[in-house]
């Protein structure tokens, strides 16, 4: 048990003139704590306002008790002033008096008791706001390390997601390079077996740049351009031509002309070196 000095429910009988009077000129019991506040320095060290609005309507009874004990007393004096003359009604009143006074002291340690249940009650309380406090405090720490774990993952994941996608994108330029190698091998086989091909009328172009001829097609049977690629005939193999990321890609046909064929092997080079692009054709 705390010291009579800080012991919440011993201070407010100790000041029960100021406090009652607080009390009876407030409608609420903040509006008392706020007013006792000013006026008793140490109130909010001594005790809480919870403990305050318990112990008050306990303070309140004994003030009562107290109260109706003193009017008794004064009573008493009066009837004794006026009785003086008459012991037999003095002795009477006295009697009845006692009996009152022992009547109030019973109830005065009745409600001692009942403070003193109220009091155990509130230490049962306390200790079970303290365990939550170390509960909450604990998941709280849990919370925490859920959170950071949680947020590490979101970073991995972030990592993952670039790292993806720096590796679809070195995919796709390994795609092109082989493709590009593939028809620098095509053409240079190409241009190896030149033949003639006489069914198929040709204008011959002299590149003063590359110092080479330039032969395009020039005939009824075979269209200038197919899905956008350019066609073109170098002796003696059709092939498609087709600017794509700033550089000119190739697509080997053949000797003869195939219109199915080329339309095939522009969705299959789609597909193998621009699948990113082209998922929904593929």
């Amino acid at each position: 048990m705390n010291s009579t000095k800080n012991d919440p429910f011993q201070f407010m009988l100790s000041n029960i003139e100021i406090i009652m009077i607080a009390i009876n000129k407030s409608k609420t019991s903040k509006e008392a704590w706020t007013k006792l506040s000013s006026q008793l320095s140490n109130l909010k060290e001594i005790m809480k306002f919870n403990t305050f609005k318990v112990y008050s309507k306990i303070l309140i009874k004994i003030s009562f008790l107290i109260n109706e004990y003193n009017n008794r007393i004064m009573e008493f004096q009066m009837e004794r002033l006026m009785l003086m003359k008459n012991t037999d009604e003095i002795m009477i009143q006295k009697s009845s008096l006692k009996q009152q006074l022992t009547n109030a002291v019973q109830k005065e340690k009745e409600y001692l008791r009942e403070i003193d249940k109220v009091s155990k009650e509130l230490d049962k309380v306390r200790h079970v706001l303290d365990k939550k406090y170390v509960e909450n405090s604990n998941l709280k720490k849990e919370l925490d390390k859920v959170r950071h774990n949680c947020q590490e993952k979101v970073d991995k994941n972030q990592n993952l997601k670039i790292q993806l996608y720096n590796a679809l994108k070195e995919n796709d330029e390994i795609k092109l390079h082989a493709a590009e190698v593939r028809q620098k091998l095509e053409k240079e086989s190409i241009e190896k077996s030149i033949v003639k091909k006489n069914h198929v009328k040709k204008n011959i172009k002299y590149s003063e740049t590359s110092k080479s001829y330039n032969i395009t097609i020039a005939t009824d049977e075979v269209p200038k351009r197919i899905n956008g690629w350019g066609i073109q005939l170098k002796w003696p193999y059709y092939r498609l031509f087709k600017k794509i990321h700033g550089k000119v890609r190739w697509i080997y046909i053949g000797k003869d002309w195939n219109e199915d064929l080329a339309v095939k092997k522009i969705k299959e080079f789609q597909c193998k070196y621009l699948g990113s692009n082209y998922e929904k054709t593929c």
